[in-house]
């Protein structure tokens, strides 16, 4: 009898002639008849968080920088919708639009500029028509400064700008420029100059 004690539950029922399947699975018969391969050790646990602890120490770096290019695409984006916009409305309704930096923007290098966004104004009277912010933490650099034109019949007056986008932080992602042909027509270039 002592020898039956010593047996696990499996081969204790088997000699007592009981089978492994019980109707209830939180019964004493069914966890005795459990495989020994169901769930998983302490140090297969451990190693599987190690790994993960790897892999979060090689990327979360990157976040960062990846947020910023995300950041300046999209302001490059938004600047590209506007201007099309502009030139858009200027076509339909025969007027002279203007993209211009916002007045009323406050940023430690001082007042004005393009850091907080752009507004597109009615060149005549100066009517705001839409006005677009940046997050903090960009630096936008048109040229010419003042801003871009557009002609009643919606054609760029002045070729050869450009807006240039960069991350406050340096060496956080690369610049992105957008520069302006004679014809009006766009194009993204990666670096701080139009080549034609």
């Amino acid at each position: 009898m002592d020898t039956v004690r010593l047996k696990s539950g499996r081969a204790r029922r088997k000699m007592q002639g009981m089978s492994c399947t019980s109707p209830v699975a939180s019964s004493p018969a069914a966890r005795d008849c459990a495989p020994w391969w169901r769930g998983h050790a302490l140090i297969e646990a451990l190693g599987a968080f190690a790994l993960l602890g790897l892999v979060l120490t090689q990327t979360l770096p990157l976040i960062p920088a990846w947020v910023q290019r995300a950041t300046l695409a999209q302001a490059r984006a938004r600047f590209e919708a506007d201007w099309l916009a502009a030139r858009w409305q200027a076509q339909q309704t025969g007027t002279s639009l203007r993209l211009q930096p916002i007045a009323a923007c406050r940023t430690p290098a001082g007042a004005g500029g393009w850091h907080c966004g752009w507004q597109t104004v009615v060149e005549g009277n100066g009517q705001l028509l839409r006005e677009s912010r940046l997050p903090a933490g960009l630096w936008v650099t048109p040229k010419p400064t003042e801003g871009w034109r557009v002609d009643p019949w919606g054609e760029p007056l002045g070729g050869g700008a450009s807006v240039l986008f960069q991350s406050g932080t340096p060496g956080a992602a690369q610049p992105e420029l957008l520069c302006l042909n004679v014809l009006g027509r766009l194009r993204r270039v990666q670096g701080e100059t139009c080549s034609d």
